[in-house]
């Protein structure tokens, strides 16, 4: 994600801490019903389980600094951003808050999902509120 003062990018765009919706350019994190609730189908705020070489070899190289091409081969990402981490348990389906879930879709990706009905508004701000919680940490 990109930085801003030291925290993660609170925004809707790639890489930034928050789920892209419809009408975005490049892809839909979340599906939003005619209300403004998030539909509850899995959908969230895509996250990986480490930085350890074995899982940076599976994570999209678009997402990875180019400055790290000589430790993660095809690394071609924004050397402005950066590789930020949250939490240090398990990489499994459980609460990450009383209002968001880790939905654990497969070995190497996961999505960071409301854990209730909630508007897409509502959602947003919950993840923002995560923010404080998360720190660079880089190969």
């Amino acid at each position: 994600m990109y930085e801003d003062a030291g925290k993660p990018r609170i925004g809707d765009d790639t890489c930034e801490l928050g789920v892209r919706f419809a009408g975005h350019r490049i892809n839909v994190d979340v599906i939003v019903d005619a209300s403004g609730n998030v539909v509850m189908d899995g959908g969230g705020m895509s996250v990986f389980p480490s930085i350890v070489p074995a899982d940076l070899k599976r994570i999209p190289k678009r997402l990875i600094p180019l400055r790290f091409a000589n430790r993660i081969p095809g690394a071609i990402g924004d050397d402005d951003m950066k590789i930020w981490t949250m939490g240090a348990g398990p990489f499994v389906s459980e609460p990450v808050s009383a209002t968001l879930t880790l939905n654990v879709t497969g070995r190497s990706h996961g999505l960071i999902c409301p854990a209730h009905a909630m508007s897409l508004t509502d959602l947003q701000t919950e993840l923002a509120r995560t923010q404080p919680d998360w720190a660079v940490e880089e190969p």
